[in-house]
């Protein structure tokens, strides 16, 4: 038995436990999330309707359900062998399921989505465009809008549609259907993505199931794998797929700047152009095809496949030799039909297979879009040598087919799963990479994401320097920030506010007052909301403070660890524009905004005194409020507006228009991207941050040009210094003895009680009913309830007869982000209410985990 023999024996036998896939879930050894699944209903009743993104899927007769689970090299790593693959379904409604058959599909189709755009979201450089529909798959197209591309047969009931899979076996077990089999069909998928179209299930009964957009029994992609060495032998490779355009994108003028709370923002202009950046309807376009053998064994010609827009686009043949290290060229011309406002219906593929033998088919293929915003990487010779160490996402060592890897994953996982009430089906730019440059030296890497003017086919750059340490393996979150730059979306780290210590932004706080502004469902970048909140009513804004939500409670609200609302509003409002146009899209803010001020519980605070503080070249300082209001009764205020000192009909070169706001000139770099909002009434004060990401969402959210903001802050009646939980008697869910329950009133912040896990309770009875004004919490730096309710209730009164206190939903942030420094350290949480007289006052854990806590103080009010 050679080496190699032996090897694959031994490796043969590693079989991994069973790995289930489902949109959102985690996998180990991987910083982002598995997200890339897509489903639908095609439905002979509706036939011309997209049914993508419900929360359900429909079977039966005159019914088609689709399913793709893509990103499986990511989610799978390198070097593995099927030998076990099912799909699972959750049932939700309908007939014990009879599957009449199930096929792997033969060719793409876009889930879509079944909600439409709102008119107001049509790019502002073309305002009279009316909203496309959406061009998902239905009853009689695998892609349908204005390019329509329809089934063989409706339904993908053709014979061409989809190969039927004749091992495929059925059981319904506890509410799950399980179609198992399918690990020939799972292994083609992993090895050649490209080829990757997903299955159609056709049901004899009228069934329901729940889909990839509901909040639980998600559609489950159940794999087991082995390891799997890899031969050596030729490997063709598709490394590069570039467009030809002379085509000269917008040149900018000269800015136009003026000063804003004494800082200079300048504001991007546009030459006079009659070019729209774009080939013209019908003009050739040249694509042209890198096909390098990367592999150690010569390639003895090869097959070659175009497509375009969904369709064979041509084939062709090479029959000469490749040897390891040699490359060609193919070439392809195409009129131009590229849609600039929605990228992704119109791709350009190719897909070479050699005529013998491939050590590695993923990355036979490459694609691109025709009016996608194309990008050069340039990478330092360290960074090649770094890619060239480590084992990439299409199985190779390549530094090409890890660029091309990166940015797939960016177009398939980060823009189609990053989703909102505007933008249902995912963003819809797209990205290409339009050129690969090596450079040598010394020194750090240029920091502009800049195109060279004088190339008309690049919109930016990314340059990776020698300090840069690439991810292979999974998704490199450094790498693609960088391409968001250079695609015209903005970072600043003045999102992520704190009001004390070395990054501090705010200056004039009292020393013992922490009110920091970290965005708890941040994006890639690491600011804004990653919440689809398409279930929220529109006039409704989702609250950032981890708060008492009594609406978004109660619906299914999904953060992801993709992009915010604001970056997929912000390319959806640049769609049609080439070149950056960075930040612009932080000037689409609401033309009235009205301030919602609410205590911790959710009930107004009216006649409340507000001062609100600018941010200004990343600082906040707090001697002079540009902006005095008073709350109304009912807790609202109108924002006042300051100018943006724009010139009359300005407009960015994407086409933002500048508006009045309590901003005044937004930078859109993000300098001033945060206003401070200081609130005081019945002698207590406490502060909060309103964000120009907010603004900018709750313009995308209603469109109608006005908004509700709501900010929730801590106040409620003044308290005085008597502590009567000190000399409380304390009591747990566990029956935890008194001594170590004393450590919740001995005053000591360094010693802490073990509190009990999911439904657990501690309570302190103060010995006769009270009047509290504020509970204060101290708690260690990890390990305390997350998730929690404050309760209290009189004597006389059973626990079941509570009132809630204050509502706690994420507690390591209230923890960072709003307590009171004490002396010795420690980090004080306060809960202010109205004043209330009870007895008993009851902490209830409605997280899943134990916990530790160190203090509990209940205060009574001044006198």
């Amino acid at each position: 038995m050679t080496a190699w023999v032996a090897s694959v024996f031994l490796l043969g036998s590693l079989q991994t436990p069973p790995l289930e896939l489902h949109r959102g879930v985690g996998l180990d050894a991987l910083q982002t999330r598995y997200w890339d699944v897509a489903d639908t209903t095609l439905d002979s009743k509706e036939p011309d309707t997209c049914l993508g993104t419900l929360s359900y899927l429909l079977g039966g007769p005159g019914r088609t359900i689709l399913i793709r689970f893509g990103d499986l090299r990511r989610a799978l790593g390198p070097g593995k062998e099927v030998v076990a693959a099912s799909i699972v379904l959750t049932q939700s409604a309908g007939n014990i399921p009879s599957l009449q058959r199930a096929s792997t599909l033969n060719g793409p189709w876009l889930e879509g989505s079944s909600q439409s755009l709102a008119p107001w979201m049509a790019p502002p450089s073309v305002p009279d465009k009316a909203p496309q529909a959406t061009p998902g798959a239905n009853w009689r197209h695998r892609v349908a809008g204005k390019s329509a591309v329809g089934w063989q047969q409706p339904g993908a009931g053709g014979a061409g549609d989809g190969s039927i899979l004749e091992g495929a076996q059925a059981s319904l077990r506890e509410g799950q259907f399980v179609i198992a089999g399918l690990e020939g069909a799972v292994q083609r998928w992993y090895e050649a993505p490209y080829a990757n179209h997903g299955i159609a299930l056709h049901f004899e009964n009228n069934v329901e199931f729940k889909s990839s957009q509901a909040p639980s029994g998600r559609p489950v992609l159940r794999i087991t794998t082995r390891e799997k060495t890899s031969a050596p032998g030729p490997d063709l490779a598709v490394v590069g797929l570039y467009a030809e355009t002379t085509v000269p994108r917008p040149q900018l003028g000269t800015p136009q700047v003026a000063a804003q709370d004494g800082e200079s923002i300048a504001y991007r202009t546009a030459q006079p152009s009659a070019e729209s950046g774009w080939p013209k309807p019908g003009q050739t376009v040249r694509y042209r095809a890198k096909v390098k053998n990367i592999g150690t064994e010569v390639v003895a010609g090869f097959d070659v496949v175009w497509s375009k827009q969904f369709r064979s686009g041509g084939t062709a043949s090479f029959s000469g030799e490749l040897r390891p290290g040699e490359e060609t060229e193919l070439t392809f011309e195409t009129p131009f039909q590229g849609d600039p406002f929605d990228p992704r219906t119109t791709p350009i593929g190719v897909v070479v297979s050699p005529k013998v033998g491939d050590a590695n088919p993923a990355n036979n293929a490459a694609a691109t879009y025709e009016a996608a915003l194309s990008v050069k990487v340039r990478l330092h010779s360290s960074v090649v040598d770094k890619v060239g160490r480590k084992v990439n996402l299409l199985g190779s060592q390549a530094v090409e087919d890890w660029v091309h890897s990166q940015v797939a994953l960016f177009n398939d996982t980060f823009l189609a799963q990053s989703r909102f009430s505007f933008a249902a089906d995912g963003a819809k730019a797209r990205v290409r990479v339009q050129g690969i440059e090596v450079f040598g030296g010394d020194g750090a890497a240029a920091t502009s994401f800049e195109a060279d003017p004088a190339d008309p086919s690049l919109d930016g750059v990314v340059t990776l320097g020698p300090e840069f340490d690439p991810q292979t393996l999974d998704a490199d979150r450094s790498f693609l920030r960088l391409l968001c730059g250079a695609i015209g979306l903005v970072a600043f780290e003045s999102s992520r506010l704190r009001a004390q210590g070395p990054d501090a932004v705010v200056n004039g706080l009292p020393d013992n007052v922490q009110r920091g502004g970290a965005d708890r469902f941040a994006g890639l970048l690491g600011w804004g909301d990653t919440r689809n909140e398409s279930s929220l009513p529109q006039q409704l804004s989702l609250l950032y403070d981890p708060v008492a939500d009594p609406i978004a409670d109660t619906l299914f609200i999904e953060p992801t660890d993709l992009l915010s609302a604001t970056e997929v509003g912000g390319l959806q409002s640049n769609l049609g524009f080439r070149g950056t146009d960075p930040g612009a899209y932080l000037f689409d803010v609401p033309t009235v905004v009205m301030l919602r001020l609410r205590d911790l519980s959710g009930q107004p605070i009216g006649k409340a005194e507000v001062e609100v503080y600018p941010m200004a070249g990343g600082k906040i300082d707090t001697s002079s409020p540009p902006a005095k209001l008073t709350t109304s009764e009912d807790g609202v205020a109108l924002l006042p507006k300051r100018p943006t000192q724009a010139p009359e009909n300005y407009s960015s070169p994407s086409g933002h228009k500048a508006i009045d706001s309590l901003f005044g000139r937004i930078d859109p770099l993000g300098s001033n991207s945060a206003l401070l909002v200081k609130a005081a009434k019945n002698g207590t004060t406490d502060h909060g941050y309103l964000k120009v990401w907010q603004f900018v969402d709750a313009y995308r959210r209603s469109g109608v040009g006005v908004a509700f903001l709501e900010l929730r802050l801590n106040l409620g009646s003044a308290s005085d210094v008597e502590n009567y939980a000190a000399s409380g008697l304390l009591s747990d869910s566990a029956n935890g003895l008194p001594a170590q329950l004393h450590a919740l009133v001995d005053g000591d912040p360094t010693t802490a009680h073990r509190l009990p896990g999911e439904g657990g309770w501690v309570q302190i009875d103060l010995g006769r009913d009270r009047s509290i004004a504020e509970i204060q919490l101290l708690a260690p730096a990890d390990g305390s309830w997350e998730s929690f309710d404050i309760v209290t209730f009189a004597t006389g009164q059973l626990p079941i007869e509570a009132q809630v206190w204050a509502t706690e939903r994420d507690f390591s942030w209230t923890r960072d982000n709003r307590y009171l420094l004490e002396p010795n350290g420690a980090r004080a949480i306060s809960y202010r209410a109205k004043v209330r007289r009870f007895r008993f006052l009851r902490i209830l854990n409605r997280g899943g985990q134990p916990g530790q806590l160190a203090e509990i103080r209940a205060f009574g009010p001044q006198v």
